[in-house]
């Protein structure tokens, strides 16, 4: 997938969304197909979440969701690079890699830091054009809004490539860590430390 049309974004805040996760009409198709893939994502109890999308490389999501009292980090990934499959007759099947319950308190931390970073989107005074990358899309849904029977509205924000030492490499080295301890549980220590590395002034 080319990103040639994607903003090098900056990289101390999220920038607003031009897809279909902010209800833009930007690759709208491509990005109907991946909400389509990613239904389970969608879904009113989910929290937060954010898809991935590398150039060259299948497209993720990881989201935290609560099931009652208890809060899960759930990572799936596309089975195949959807950029480059005929989205009219391939039928995605995307692979759920794990499914992990996360202690209340740090999912709470992590509700927290997310939603304050997404709070933060805005656009710049100046961009450049970036190449080929990977695209980040975060959201957390508005919690004090009434959901019914459908998924709350939600707070977006994307970015494009962030250096590991930005404000928004720290959140996505966050995203890693979460996926990190999904894959592999052990202690919550790895996400504390990344949470306060990303609200450090």
């Amino acid at each position: 997938m080319s990103l040639c049309s994607a903003l090098c974004l900056a990289q101390d805040h999220l920038y607003p969304e031009d897809s279909l996760y902010g209800s833009g009409i930007s690759s709208i198709e491509y990005h109907q197909y991946i909400t389509k893939a990613f239904s389970s994502a969608f879904l009113r109890d989910v929290i937060l979440k954010v898809v991935t999308i590398p150039s060259f490389h299948p497209e993720s999501v990881l989201y935290l969701k609560k099931s009652e009292e208890s809060y899960y980090v759930i990572y799936v990934e596309a089975e195949t690079h959807y950029w480059g499959v005929n989205m009219q007759v391939y039928q995605p099947n995307p692979i759920i890699k794990c499914n992990t319950i996360l202690p209340k308190p740090t999912a709470i931390d992590i509700e927290k830091v997310w939603a304050s970073e997404l709070l933060n989107t805005r656009y710049s005074k100046s961009s450049t054009l970036g190449l080929d990358g990977t695209s980040y899309h975060f959201s957390t849904s508005f919690k004090w809004l009434p959901s019914n029977n459908s998924p709350r509205p939600e707070m977006v924000g994307q970015a494009w490539s962030p250096r590991q030492d930005s404000k928004i490499g720290k959140l996505v080295n966050l995203m890693s860590v979460m996926k990190n301890y999904c894959l592999n549980p052990s202690t919550e220590e790895n996400i504390q430390k990344s949470i306060i590395n990303l609200t450090k002034k």
